[in-house]
């Protein structure tokens, strides 16, 4: 081979790997997490891309403050989740701020788009099925077993009165989220830190106050509950001939299925409930022809008439059962 092509290959292939190495030094290996919170550990890895080598190293430190804050709130979680809720949502807030400042307005709003559960004003408003309810209850736990209570079979008369009470309790929950905004806000620094020690005996005060309260949310809740359980129990007892049945569309009403579905499933119920009426009659005609073979004396497996109540039996228990892990399977899979 001709020396100088061969120099010239050597030079190349010296420039590429250069190349190679020099561009790929400054490159932070994505796959490597530096926070202990994932959802920084997301933005942190989309942020590398439109940020230079100094600027990533200037970002970690600040990170680094989030994500502390972040697992601190974490563990406040098991204490007082209404206001770490509202921390929590101050903390985005900061955080995007801070990826705005970055050159990364785009993030934030993936950030927001993470956290709607607190903006419960761009929710839509649902609309009633009995046309009681004229304001929409701010309590999103409240609001579906409201929805529940409609289709549970009250009379009108006391379906207004149930509705009063869920205002009521609404109105509870208000004052206890009110309450722990108030507290989230008193120390607005301690959203960086783990220091407690600035907290008040007020403070203190209110954190008591507010496991008192929600403690009594806890009862009133169970309390609304029992009342549409026992409502929706007695409505399908009259609704349907067969308690497996009528037990199946209890299930149901509070697995969560939109309306249009419950509509649906009723139907199916409703089948289900005649089949099994049709399963007790084989049944009931299956005893009478043992009953009379006895008195003849015959052997019940000599009869052709009554092997064929057999397999008939046999055949149609199986549609019935089919029919009905059909429909606890779409109870399972809303739970």
């Amino acid at each position: 081979m001709d020396p100088r092509i061969l120099i010239t290959f050597q030079l190349v292939a010296i420039c590429f790997c250069k190349h190679k190495y020099t561009s790929s030094a400054y490159t932070p290996e994505p796959d490597v997490n530096l926070f202990r919170s994932k959802q920084l550990n997301l933005l942190f890895t989309k942020l590398q891309r439109s940020l230079t080598p100094e600027q990533v190293q200037q970002v970690i430190p600040r990170f680094n403050v989030f994500d502390k804050a972040y697992m601190n709130l974490k563990h406040e979680q098991k204490i007082a989740s209404d206001v770490v809720a509202v921390k929590r949502k101050e903390l985005d807030q900061n955080l995007a701020k801070l990826l705005e400042e970055l050159g990364a307005p785009e993030l934030s709003i993936r950030l927001f788009d993470v956290g709607k559960k607190f903006n419960l004003k761009n929710e839509p408003e649902t609309t009633t099925m009995t046309g009681v309810a004229s304001e929409r209850l701010s309590d999103k736990k409240l609001t579906k077993l409201w929805q529940r209570a409609e289709l549970a079979g009250f009379p009108a008369d006391q379906l207004q009165q149930v509705r009063q009470e869920f205002e009521a309790q609404d109105k509870l929950v208000q004052d206890y989220q009110a309450l722990a905004a108030q507290l989230a806000h008193t120390h607005e620094n301690e959203l960086m830190t783990s220091d407690h020690s600035n907290q008040t005996q007020d403070d203190k005060e209110k954190l008591k106050l507010m496991k008192e309260k929600l403690s009594a949310l806890q009862a009133g809740y169970q309390t609304l509950l029992q009342k549409v359980q026992t409502q929706e129990k007695g409505t399908a007892r009259g609704q349907f001939k067969h308690t497996r049945v009528a037990d199946l569309w209890t299930q149901l009403q509070a697995s969560g299925l939109p309306g249009y579905r419950l509509t649906e499933m009723n139907e199916e119920l409703r089948r289900l409930d005649r089949k099994v009426e049709k399963l007790n009659f084989l049944k009931n005609e299956l005893m009478d022809s043992e009953i009379q073979l006895g008195k003849m004396g015959k052997n019940k497996l000599q009869t052709p008439e009554h092997r064929h109540l057999i397999r008939k039996l046999d055949e149609f228990e199986r549609k019935v059962l089919k029919l009905e892990q059909y429909i606890q399977s779409q109870i399972h899979s809303e739970l």
